[in-house]
């Protein structure tokens, strides 16, 4: 495997100044991180920001245009600056690999209170800037999965996508299961997610839903059948549930024998974070 000599990379250009508009952000994005979104007023802003009202509308139309000036940034610098790292190592995928690795560790170290914001707040949105920001999280993810596949697959690994590229490699040792290790998609049920794990997933994971039994056997049968029309392995797909025990929610029993009846592979419960009492108790509702 090929190395990076760190001093011959070029350094990142220098940064530009600061503006009264980008300090405004920061402040506004480590408040919306520390107290989430609809906890915190454009007078809060203004008063963190040492401006009167009047003077920060001239930057930001509202809260709205900050969250959106400060996510969809997050999104495509991910993505360029993902493909930047690849590109300089065109014929050594472990290399690439690692230091592709190395850039979104540095990303979220640097950038804490945007990817909180990112994670809990994008549904905040408008429609439009959330559709943009969904799109680039699913075109790097896609094209990434395709390029693992066929590092895990092919004796000689190519792959030509809009945003990677990868030249003929060879990658060894490869996985033991055949086609790789199962990329599993979590989200919704909806036609537009069960087109994409049809298209390049191996399965579904349903977020957390409530466990409806009547509706669950209709959004598998409409996974099968995308899955069936994209010509994808009658074996498949392959489905995880996760189960929140929540107050009301069927025991653990009942949703392992609803998995049992639907053919799901596999039921994850979630535990969720709590004190000592709390946990126990939380154990205990999943014996039923």
């Amino acid at each position: 495997m090929t190395t990076v000599d760190q001093q011959q990379r070029p350094g990142p250009p220098a940064p530009r100044r600061r503006s009264r508009r980008d300090e405004i952000l920061e402040i506004a994005v480590g408040l919306f991180a520390a107290r989430g979104y609809h906890g915190v007023s454009m007078d809060d802003i203004g008063s963190a920001a040492g401006v009167t009202g009047p003077a920060l509308y001239h930057h930001f139309a509202g809260k709205e245009a900050m969250l959106v000036a400060a996510l969809i940034p997050v999104s495509e610098g991910l993505l360029h600056g993902g493909l930047a790292r690849v590109a300089e190592h065109p014929d050594d995928p472990g290399a690439a690999l690692a230091d592709l690795i190395d850039f979104h560790v540095e990303f979220a170290l640097a950038n804490p209170a945007v990817i909180a914001l990112h994670l809990h707040e994008l549904d905040r949105l408008p429609d439009e800037p959330r559709r943009q920001i969904r799109r680039l999280q699913r075109l790097y993810v896609e094209e990434w999965v395709g390029v693992m596949r066929a590092l895990w697959c092919d004796d000689i690994a190519v792959y030509e996508g809009r945003f990677v590229q990868l030249a003929p490699s060879r990658a060894w040792p490869k996985p033991r299961q055949p086609g790789g290790p199962p990329v599993l998609l979590g989200g919704p049920p909806s036609d537009r997610n069960f087109a994409r794990v049809a298209r390049w997933a191996d399965g579904w994971i349903t977020m957390g839903a409530e466990i409806d039994a009547g509706a669950l056997r209709s959004q598998l049968r409409e996974l099968r059948d995308a899955w069936s029309q994209a010509g994808r392995d009658p074996a498949g797909p392959r489905v995880t549930i996760i189960h929140n025990p929540l107050r009301g929610a069927p025991p653990l029993h009942a949703v392992m024998d609803i998995a049992a009846e639907l053919g799901i592979e596999r039921v994850l419960y979630h535990v969720f974070d709590g004190d000592r009492d709390t946990m126990l108790r939380r154990l205990d509702r999943a014996e039923g």
